[in-house]
């Protein structure tokens, strides 16, 4: 009847010519699901390098904020150490005799007042007691001219 079929290659052809299609279809989605998958894997390292650098500038922000909160507080002692300094001055001036014109204190020891030796000791040098004054530093008597104590090198005032 009809007898045998002429063209048995043509069938062939045509599931080869869809199969070769399928296949190139598959193979630009696989291509770009690898490209899609790169791009993710980019972004992930991009956004890592992100938190790491902002991770850093916080770790370097609260290193410098503790070293101006140290500076702070040295200054701030470096202050109360000055205060207490001037402090203990003034409370040590304070104990010093007074400076009233007519305060002479009286020496806890006679000055001896000696010349060359195998001489016999000089006589004490005679100070007017009206232009001598008293180094408010180490109490000895200065001539009221003296800029400068001569025992102790305070400024007369």
């Amino acid at each position: 009847m009809f007898g045998p079929r002429r063209h048995p290659v043509l069938a062939t052809a045509a599931v080869v010519g869809v199969s070769r299609h399928s296949a190139k279809n598959e193979a630009e989605r696989q291509a770009e699901k690898q490209a899609q998958r790169e791009w993710e894997i980019q972004r992930e390292a991009e956004q890592r390098s992100r938190e790491k650098a902002e991770a850093q500038a916080a770790r370097e922000w609260e290193i410098q904020r503790e070293a101006e909160q140290r500076n702070r507080q040295k200054a701030e002692e470096e202050v109360r150490i000055q205060r207490a300094t001037e402090a203990a001055l003034k409370a040590q001036a304070a104990s010093y005799p007074p400076t009233a014109p007519n305060f002479v204190p009286s020496p806890s020891y006679a000055p001896q007042h000696v010349s060359a030796p195998g001489m016999q000791p000089a006589a004490a040098p005679v100070r007017d007691m009206k232009n001598t004054r008293y180094c408010p530093a180490c109490g000895n008597g200065c001539e009221a001219m003296d800029k400068f104590c001569r025992a102790c090198g305070t400024m007369q005032t």
